[in-house]
C-alpha cells in the first residue's frame, strides 16, 4: 500500500503544501511565508489544514522540504519533526542522490526548488526541456537531452515589478494580476494589467527563445507558480501548465532521498 507524504515547497511569499499516497496528489494548499511564526503557530496551522482535507494523522507523517528561506528551514524542520512525528528529509547542499547531474559553476547556489523542478520536469515531461516557475522570482531552469540540469535564468517576478511600478507612480494604484478582455485599455486599470501581464508573457517567451537558440534544443516547456495560470497561456511559445510541479518534484525526490533507501 502507498504511503502518504507530506511535501512543503517553501518561497519567500509563500508555502506550498501538498498530502500525496505515493506519486498521486490528493490535496495542495498554499499558506504565507512568515519568519516572524513559531513552529508551533505553523504545526498548529498544518496539522489543520492536513486534518480538515482528510488526510492522515494517527501516525507519523513522513514528510519533505525544499527552502529557500533559511529562517523558515530551521523552523519547519522542527514543526514537522514535533506535530507530524518524524522528522523531515530537506532537499538541500549535494544533490548527488536525485540521480540529476549538476552543472552550475557552484552547485551550493542553485536553490533546491529550481533542482526540484528540473527533476520533475525530467521526469514528467521528458529531456531537453525547460521549467518556468512564475514565483517571486521568474525562473527559467534548464535540462539537457542527456537530463543534466545545465543552468538557468533568474528574472524579477510579475509581482516585484508591478510593486516597483505602484510605488514610483503616485497615480497608479495596486491591481489584480488578471488579464482584461483586450489589450487597448481603455481605463487605466485595464492598461496595467494588460501591461504587467502581456509583458510577463513576452518577455519569458524572449526568453525561452533566447535559450532554445543557445541551446540548440528545443523539447518541452512546462510552466509552474502561482501566477502560471494567468501569464502561460498568453506565451507564443505555448508551455504547458503544471501548477503543482514543484510538489510532484518533491515527491520524486522523497523517493530517492528517505531514510533507509
Amino acid at each position: 500500500m502507498a504511503e502518504p507524504l507530506l511535501a512543503l515547497d517553501v518561497g519567500n511569499t509563500s508555502i506550498a503544501g501538498g498530502y500525496f499516497i505515493g506519486q498521486e496528489l490528493e490535496f495542495h494548499f498554499v499558506i504565507s511565508s512568515d519568519p516572524s511564526r513559531s513552529a508551533d503557530e505553523y504545526g498548529i496551522q498544518l496539522r489543520r489544514l492536513v486534518e480538515l482535507s482528510g488526510g492522515e494523522l494517527g501516525r507519523a507523517l513522513p514528510s519533505i522540504l525544499c527552502s529557500v528561506v533559511p529562517p523558515l528551514t530551521s523552523c519547519l524542520t522542527a514543526t514537522l519533526a514535533k506535530y507530524f512525528g518524524a522528522a523531515p528529509v530537506v532537499v538541500s547542499g549535494d544533490y548527488g542522490a536525485l540521480g540529476i547531474e549538476i552543472l552550475y559553476e557552484n552547485v551550493a547556489e542553485v536553490g533546491p526548488d529550481r533542482v526540484v523542478n528540473a527533476l520533475a520536469t525530467r521526469e514528467l515531461y521528458g529531456a531537453p526541456a525547460v521549467a518556468v516557475d512564475f514565483g517571486t522570482a521568474t525562473t527559467f531552469d534548464v535540462v539537457d537531452a542527456a537530463g543534466a540540469y545545465v543552468g538557468g535564468v533568474i528574472a524579477p517576478g510579475v509581482a516585484i515589478s508591478a510593486r516597483t511600478l505602484f510605488a514610483g507612480a503616485a497615480r497608479l494604484g495596486a491591481v489584480e494580476f488578471t488579464m482584461p478582455s483586450r489589450v487597448v485599455g481603455r481605463n487605466t486599470d485595464e492598461a496595467l494589467r494588460a501591461g504587467i501581464i502581456l509583458g510577463a508573457a513576452r518577455a519569458a517567451d524572449g526568453i525561452v527563445e533566447a535559450i532554445r537558440a543557445e541551446r540548440g534544443e528545443r523539447g518541452a516547456l512546462v510552466a509552474t507558480g502561482g501566477l502560471a495560470g494567468v501569464v502561460a497561456p498568453l506565451m507564443k511559445t505555448g508551455p504547458r501548465v503544471d501548477a503543482e510541479l514543484t510538489l510532484k518534484g518533491l515527491a520524486l525526490a522523497f523517493e530517492l532521498l528517505r531514510p533507509g533507501r
